[in-house]
């Protein structure tokens, strides 16, 4: 009964991912967040993973990967997708044991997905055979991860800008998408910059827009221009009718501009203010690029 449960709310979250602040269903890439403590918590997701015997070990926050073991990274682009969107439907819960069927590594015979809540929208996880208990990981809750709350909760203040306030992006862009299409991990983010003269209340609805308008945008260019990342959904799509293979494109609105590019592994898609200098949006889109692949803490 449980287990259905689990499918129902998995198919909801599924039927209704055009609502969700991630944008895994339509890149194929698991969203990841981009913090300064990044090797900090990896030591720690490490340790933990390993103390519950499993090479499978992640640490989420706002439904997004701070850090994973490398067997996790090692999922497929499917598996880390579905994964990052189930953890995202679940209902709170200080800890669960959930069994999942992870399609291309164990089609047949389920494994066990351990939760545990450390904080308010920071998820622990790990992937387990039919050992240990729950109950006996979530006796150890305390000492690997009560050294780390304060780490924690300086990562999770990242959320919802998902890039350091030391990144200091153009004052132009109003959101963006960057995926890494070899390694399946795509970092984006629609509150870079708050708009002056308006009430803080409005923001949400503010994000909402500019997420909608990426999305939109993102799948107008791949299949058109781009071509989507191996294991995307209509990857047998591609720019066939055209000569060449295109690396940059934009479109102008009224209310906005949008510029996308192409450079190696890497696809930038970026929400500029209609107020932008259309000449100028190539060079500030690769400028950003560069600054984010290129920066320390870079997840990509």
């Amino acid at each position: 009964m449980v287990f259905d449960k689990v499918c129902y709310q998995l198919v909801d979250a599924l039927l209704l991912q055009a609502a969700s602040p991630l944008f895994s269903d339509i890149t194929g890439a698991a969203d990841v967040l981009m913090v300064s403590e990044a090797s900090v918590l990896q030591t720690f997701i490490e340790a933990f993973a390993e103390a519950a015997e499993s090479p499978y070990g992640c640490l989420l926050i706002g439904g997004r990967i701070v850090a994973a073991t490398e067997r996790w990274w090692g999922l497929t682009a499917g598996e880390l997708t579905l994964l990052s969107t189930l953890l995202l439907s679940l209902s709170e819960c200080s800890a669960r044991d959930v069994p999942v069927y992870l399609p291309h590594g164990s089609p047949a015979i389920p494994h066990r997905l351990l939760t545990f809540e450390l904080l308010r929208n920071v998820t622990a996880c790990v992937i387990c055979g039919p050992s240990p208990p729950l109950s006996d990981l979530e006796k150890e809750i305390s000492r690997f991860w009560v050294p780390a709350v304060e780490t924690l909760k300086s990562a999770r203040k990242t959320v919802p800008r998902n890039v350091p306030a030391s990144i200091e992006v153009d004052s132009n862009i109003l959101g963006f998408i960057l995926v890494n299409t070899l390694t399946h991990r795509c970092l984006n983010s629609v509150s870079l910059v708050r708009e002056g003269g308006r009430g803080q209340g409005e923001e949400p609805a503010r994000q909402e827009k500019r997420r909608a308008v990426l999305r939109s945008f993102y799948t107008m260019v791949i299949g058109s221009y781009f071509r989507p990342a191996a294991g995307e959904a209509g990857q047998d799509r591609g720019p066939g009718e055209l000569r060449h293979e295109p690396t940059d494109t934009y479109i102008v609105c009224s209310g906005h501009k949008c510029y996308a590019h192409s450079s190696g592994k890497y696809q930038m898609f970026v929400l500029f203010a209609a107020k932008t200098p259309t000449f100028a949006m190539r060079s500030v889109t690769q400028k950003t690029l560069n600054l984010l692949v290129k920066d320390k803490n870079s997840p990509l």
